[in-house]
């Protein structure tokens, strides 16, 4: 098996929000689990440092963008508004249909809800976001 092979090929994923909805998303963005970090000098030394972890004060942010569309996913996508508290999200990543890696987000909020620009003299497809803020995506 070649190095190629165990690449992963992020282009074929599912997400689950919480254990009965399944989108399909376009694009996923976002995806980080971030922490804050505190430096203390330490006394009349200037080159030496002291690093310590700080309690988080910011969340994570990661958007999902699908094409606008109507049927059974527009349905399901209606009942989702902003302030919508989301637990267990799933993302996984998929190759020839079987499931490769699965990121996880405990728990997180959406917080926003965006459309594309109308423009009847465009040809693009309208995208939808959902942007959801939450505390780390986490590797299963």
């Amino acid at each position: 098996m070649s190095r190629k092979d165990d690449l992963l090929n992020a282009y074929e994923f599912e997400v689950h929000l919480g254990p009965l909805i399944s989108l399909s998303f376009s694009k996923i963005s976002g995806l980080e689990r971030s922490g804050e970090i505190g430096v203390i000098g330490s006394g009349g030394e200037n080159d030496s440092m002291h690093f310590y972890k700080k309690p988080r004060r910011r969340p994570d942010v990661t958007r999902f963008e699908t094409g606008w569309s109507t049927g059974a996913m527009s349905s399901i996508q209606s009942f989702l508004f902003e302030g919508l508290v989301l637990n267990n999200i799933m993302i996984q990543i998929k190759r020839n249909g079987s499931t490769k890696k699965t990121l996880c987000i405990d728990r997180g909020i959406l917080t926003k809800i965006s459309y594309s620009d109308l423009d009847a003299m465009d040809g693009k497809i309208l995208i939808k976001t959902l942007e959801i803020q939450h505390n780390g995506v986490k590797e299963k």
